[in-house]
């Protein structure tokens, strides 16, 4: 799996604007037993496309996971983005879902001012020591949809000759206006969290929109495997965990756990007080220099390390 959500020609981001201490949300506040997580509103959208029956497998279905309804239930809640029905049925059929959320309490991670370097943004710090090997966050997306844009139908006037960019174009926009109705489903806060994200100053310049240049830019991978092996591709953003920024060698490590829905991050060696936590945005190390810099540029990053030089 690796960080991102689409290959696209976009510029290398300019140098994000980072948000103000107080659009720092203090870790947990996602989960916080005191203000408790509510479900986004309206539980489903569905949008299909011209011709298409319901519930078929080119509709796009926004939902809560895991469902509110189910008896065993707890938030927070993820709002998903499915395209068609097998996805979704992977997950709910995964064994234990929905497990509890294995999140530290007190939280072993608080958020930090950027540091000094050509691409500032909100670092994630180590709120006290932290030993090798332990679970240093457990957190639900807030926003969760398929890896790779679907080609959604559209039809350019009548009087334009389309050409394929032209309709690509087309398509990135209408996806917009979809994920659009579906992040006004999140609560308030939530949906501010999501927005809060920094894209830079560049932003724009890859025609994707705000939505899906957040996205590019913060989502983590996260893989399902269905029946018959099927293997589903999702691309999702997190509160805090998609701040985490990128170490070739890094001193924490990520993967999700499709049981509980949450990324797990985990310390790979001891991390002292203060220290920021970073995790690599590239899990193949057989890709290396210009190759690799060119993967690490979408996110903002500037690696000189022996892999991105080699």
């Amino acid at each position: 799996m690796k960080r991102g959500f689409l290959i696209s020609n976009n510029q290398k981001p300019a140098p994000a604007a980072h948000p103000t201490q107080a659009a720092l949300a203090h870790p947990g506040t996602h989960d916080n037993p005191k203000n408790p997580p509510r479900p986004p509103t309206s539980p489903e959208y569905r949008y299909a496309t011209a011709g298409a029956p319901p519930q078929a497998d080119d509709e796009f279905k926004c939902t809560i996971l895991p469902p509110p309804q189910h008896p065993t239930a707890r938030g927070p809640y993820a709002l998903c983005v499915f395209h068609g029905r097998r996805h979704e049925s992977a997950i709910l059929s995964t064994p234990g879902f929905p497990a509890p959320v294995p999140a530290p309490t007190p939280p072993l991670y608080h958020l930090a001012p950027p540091g000094p370097g050509p691409q500032p943004q909100t670092r994630v710090c180590a709120a006290r020591h932290i030993a090798a090997g332990a679970l240093i966050a457990a957190e639900r997306p807030l926003f969760l949809i398929p890896a790779v844009a679907p080609a959604v139908r559209v039809a350019p006037p009548g009087s334009l000759d389309a050409s394929p960019a032209q309709v690509r174009q087309l398509q990135l926009r209408q996806y917009n206006l979809i994920l659009e109705k579906c992040l006004a489903r999140l609560p308030a806060r939530d949906r501010a969290a999501f927005y809060a994200l920094e894209i830079g100053a560049g932003a724009g310049a890859s025609g994707l929109g705000p939505i899906l240049e957040r996205m590019e830019r913060h989502a983590l991978g996260v893989r399902v495997l269905g029946g018959a092996g099927e293997r589903f591709e999702s691309a999702a953003v997190f509160r805090d965990v998609s701040r985490i920024g990128h170490r070739c060698a890094p001193n924490a490590t990520w993967e999700f756990d499709v049981a509980s829905f949450s990324m797990l991050i985990r310390a790979v060696c001891p991390i002292e007080k203060d220290e920021e936590i970073f995790i690599s945005y590239v899990d193949d190390e057989s890709v290396t220099g210009q190759a690799r810099r060119a993967m690490l540029e979408k996110y903002g990053v500037d690696c000189r390390c022996a892999l991105c030089t080699k």
